[in-house]
């Protein structure tokens, strides 16, 4: 999707501080959206794929308004009511600093000892077997493709068009295309794709520099 989100290579938003021996959670409440988030996610059901999806569809002026966690809580009302277990009115509450009465399918309702701490500190990894034989090869030129979609891609919009080289194979991993809108799996060959910052930013840009991405092959064309 082509949206706020998509802020590389964008100029006018300052520079990322940097502080040292920054918390890990800021404020108490983003500690809480963060177990929310994983504890939703045994009654939901979904992936990151979907989470990242749901983080998207903010309104362009919300999204840069919102601090980063404020995303997270944003995007888990759009889950949380698209998979039935509240309505809209009971997020309307929540966001009004009421406590909606919720019964239903959260009602008696728990989670598994240690399941969510375990899948926290391995997990979930996105690598799958496929048959299909590699497209392209190690050091191969490539060109990233001119696509716009109206759904959720890992294609950042600065580097489409752009033309890199084939560093690595990584093998299959779950497609994130497919996998954020409830299409399945749909395991894609992934590969690193190098690209040097002048093709990337203009004869203004260093030479000795450049940008690796990984990249899914239904990404990629040749040249």
């Amino acid at each position: 999707m082509d949206g706020a989100h998509d802020m590389g290579g964008m100029h006018g938003f300052g520079k990322l501080p940097l502080e040292e021996n920054e918390a890990v959670f800021r404020e108490e409440w983003e500690g809480r959206v963060f177990a929310l988030n994983w504890a939703m996610s045994a009654f939901a059901g979904g992936s990151i794929d979907a989470a990242r999806a749901a983080i998207e569809q903010i309104a362009p002026a919300e999204y840069l308004s919102l601090p980063y966690f404020g995303r997270w809580f944003s995007a888990l009302c759009t889950s949380l009511v698209a998979s039935g277990l509240v309505s809209q009115e009971q997020i309307a509450d929540i966001r009004a600093g009421t406590a909606p009465d919720i019964p239903g399918p959260l009602e008696g309702v728990s989670l598994r000892d240690g399941a969510l701490m375990e899948l926290a500190k391995t997990g979930s990894p996105p690598q799958r077997d496929i048959e299909s034989e590699a497209c392209f090869a190690i050091g191969e030129t490539v060109r990233a493709r001119l696509a716009h979609t109206a759904t959720h891609t890992r294609l950042p919009r600065y580097v489409r068009g752009r033309v890199g080289e084939v560093v690595a194979d990584r093998g299959g991993h779950v497609f994130p295309d497919s996998n954020a809108i409830g299409a399945g799996e749909n395991p894609q060959r992934l590969y690193a794709v190098r690209f040097m910052a002048r093709e990337l930013w203009g004869e203004q840009a260093s030479r000795n520099d450049s940008v690796t991405l990984d990249l899914w092959e239904p990404y990629l064309e040749p040249i």
